[in-house]
């Protein structure tokens, strides 16, 4: 019988949740179910109401419950009225046998009360997680992995109003069962590992079982079902089950995402050309809504969290990129025109760190993009081509017309015109005068030379840093050890703890839209 965390957790909402929780969360190797009887407990689930399972759930959330059912349960072996648990004991026994059953009731008796009886109220209250549509797509990939027939398992789904979000909210709770950190880990092929077995969990509840002759180990449970989730996955999948598995605490460390083939064009820099609807400027006030007569730089005064300028365009609202919100004031460089300013949210659920306000403050201004619907991916390492866009993007200099001398950028790749504008305006060089270096992670040295380039042409300018500035300063580039101190002296760069530079490593997303955000504080504020 194949096991997955997608049985484990679907078994626990069950409505006879004390087997489901026998034959697939526990799985006994020597009086399991047998092959077919999980699809026929699930089926007969599937047909049983909501109200009817909320009623039972009890029985199993608390000690007093499963007190009544072992004592039910040894009347009827003894020939006795087992009362108005009679029926329910008849049917499990059609799955199982009764020393089966006996050992699934201690079995949960092992696991915390509290845990039970969270289980329950999140089944009855409908409690579930609001997921982003990478984290959903990683619960339809553990789902799309279960031995359970697709056609049965919707409908249990679908009966019981199983959501998403409270799948995601099972999981989240099954991870509080972890003993010294998260359960599980990637490794660098993308596989998953597990990382911290339930050992003591796993050793009571082998205790019951071996008392019968029965051979039982959680932990081996749980490395099966992750050898049959590497097996069983795509890359693309394996990548947004590990989106989901972080989110609830069952991975250690946010997975780099992998997405779909049909979304890889998708992936870089900022999605072009993103606007909003105009809202309604009457009667707002004037720090909101203003007109800008002559060119400039515009400072506008106000209390905000992330104020963003849009420029109104007829109907439309179109974010401007050079503005920030600097010393409690909104500082913008305009062109003539009708503007409002407007406070936004962050639309990533993975960005919570140092980088949270650098990221949100480049997405609103269409400067930077996920790499899905609600994922940015801040650790995840930036390629050369995908910071070259960035920059372009940042001051408007694709030029559709461009041509690229290196060999290695496709004419038909959807960073053509971005490299090709690079090299025609002399901020990039190639890894060799005929390649660019398509693919490669960019160097944290290499930025700062894009960087200063093109605030060179811009005239932007400020006092160099001193060598000494950095512990490593010799260990940068000759090319590069100029544009380094001079975007230091602007405060878009600076040293590690230790006070060095690191000239060679490469740089994640999140370094990277700092950096990105130094520029155009550097811009607005002249240096």
């Amino acid at each position: 019988m194949k096991r997955n965390i997608m049985c484990k957790v679907i078994a626990v909402f069950s409505a006879l949740v004390i087997l489901s929780v026998s034959c697939v969360a526990c799985s006994p190797k020597a009086s399991a179910l047998e092959t077919g009887k999980v699809e026929r407990l699930v089926s007969v689930v599937s047909s049983m109401s909501r109200d009817m399972l909320i009623s039972a759930l009890p029985f199993v959330s608390s000690d007093v419950g499963l007190d009544m059912l072992d004592e039910s349960l040894a009347k009827q072996q003894n020939g006795q009225d087992a009362g108005l648990l009679g029926t329910a004991i008849e049917k499990m026994l059609q799955y199982t046998d009764a020393v089966t059953l006996q050992n699934v009731f201690d079995s949960l008796r092992i696991l915390d009360e509290t845990f039970r009886q969270e289980c329950q109220s999140i089944y009855q209250n409908k409690e579930g997680l609001s997921l982003s549509a990478v984290e959903k797509r990683g619960v339809q990939a553990l789902l799309s992995a279960s031995s359970i027939r697709q056609s049965t398992l919707e409908r249990l789904l679908t009966n019981h109003q199983i959501s998403d979000g409270m799948v995601a909210r099972m999981l989240e709770e099954a991870a509080n069962l972890s003993e010294g950190g998260a359960m599980l880990a990637m490794d660098n092929s993308g596989n998953f590992t597990v990382r911290n077995y339930p050992s003591a969990l796993s050793a009571q509840i082998e205790a019951v079982w071996q008392a019968d002759g029965m051979t039982l180990s959680l932990s081996d449970e749980l490395r099966d079902s992750i050898e049959e989730l590497n097996a069983g996955l795509s890359a693309a999948e394996k990548s947004s089950v590990g989106m989901l598995f972080y989110r609830v605490g069952l991975l250690d460390s946010a997975p780099t995402y992998q997405p779909p083939a049909e979304d890889v064009e998708k992936l870089p820099g900022a999605s072009a050309g993103r606007v909003e609807k105009k809202d309604p400027v009457q009667g707002e006030e004037a720090s909101q809504h203003f007109t800008v007569t002559e060119e400039g730089i515009v400072s506008i005064s106000g209390i905000y969290e992330n104020p963003v300028v849009y420029r109104v365009e007829g109907n439309e609202l179109v974010p401007v990129k050079m503005s920030l919100y600097i010393d409690g004031a909104v500082v913008a460089e305009l062109s003539k025109g009708e503007y409002v300013v407007k406070e936004v949210s962050s639309p990533f659920t993975d960005c919570n760190g140092w980088s949270k306000p650098y990221i949100e403050a480049l997405y609103a201004r269409n400067i930077v993009g996920g790499k899905a619907e609600g994922i940015f991916a801040p650790e995840d390492s930036i390629t050369r081509e995908e910071f070259v866009k960035l920059i372009v993007e940042l001051f408007d200099l694709k030029d559709e017309k461009a041509v690229t001398t290196f060999a290695d950028v496709p004419e038909d790749a959807w960073f053509y015109a971005y490299v090709a504008s690079a090299q025609k305006y002399g901020l990039v060089n190639g890894v060799s005068s005929t390649e660019f270096g398509v693919g490669a992670k960019i160097k944290r040295q290499d930025m700062a030379k894009i960087i200063n380039s093109v605030l060179e042409k811009k005239g932007v300018t400020a006092a160099k840093a001193d060598p000494s500035a950095f512990g490593d300063f010799s260990a940068i580039s000759e090319y590069a050890q100029s544009h380094v101190l001079s975007v230091c002296g602007m405060g878009i760069v600076s040293g590690d703890d230790k006070g060095n530079f690191n000239p060679v490593q490469n740089a994640t997303r999140g370094e990277a839209a700092k950096m990105i955000y130094g520029v155009l504080k550097a811009v607005l504020t002249r240096g």
